[in-house]
């Protein structure tokens, strides 16, 4: 068994996502980032996505965007107060690079 990547808790983070085929009627939704991993992300959001959902997403650091990828959504976990879920979405199309977590790490990330 694999061990599992480190999952870096992030701060002043923002997600984008676009459902694919893209929308274009809709505007992509963003959404507050938990943590940021090499292969994927948790995120929250009151919008519901399907498990194996594939989205376009970009990720922003202090309102500036640092990565644009696709991604599969693999698991979906209510809260409590049912208003929102936490999501984990694996990227499809390549790995964050270490460089860029420890970049992040500096001043936003918990």
């Amino acid at each position: 068994m694999r061990p599992r990547a480190n999952r870096n808790k992030v701060k002043n983070c923002t997600l984008r996502l676009q459902r694919l085929p893209a929308d274009n009627l809709r505007s992509p939704e963003s959404h507050p980032l938990i943590n940021i991993s090499r292969g994927g992300l948790c995120f929250q959001s009151n919008r519901r996505y399907d498990l194996n959902e594939t989205l376009e997403l970009d990720i922003s650091l202090n309102n500036k965007s640092i990565l644009h990828a696709q991604g599969r959504i693999c698991y979906r976990n209510p809260t409590t107060e049912h208003k929102y879920a936490i999501y984990g979405l694996s990227f499809i199309d390549h790995f964050v690079d270490a460089d860029l977590l420890r970049e992040m790490a500096s001043p936003n990330i918990s």
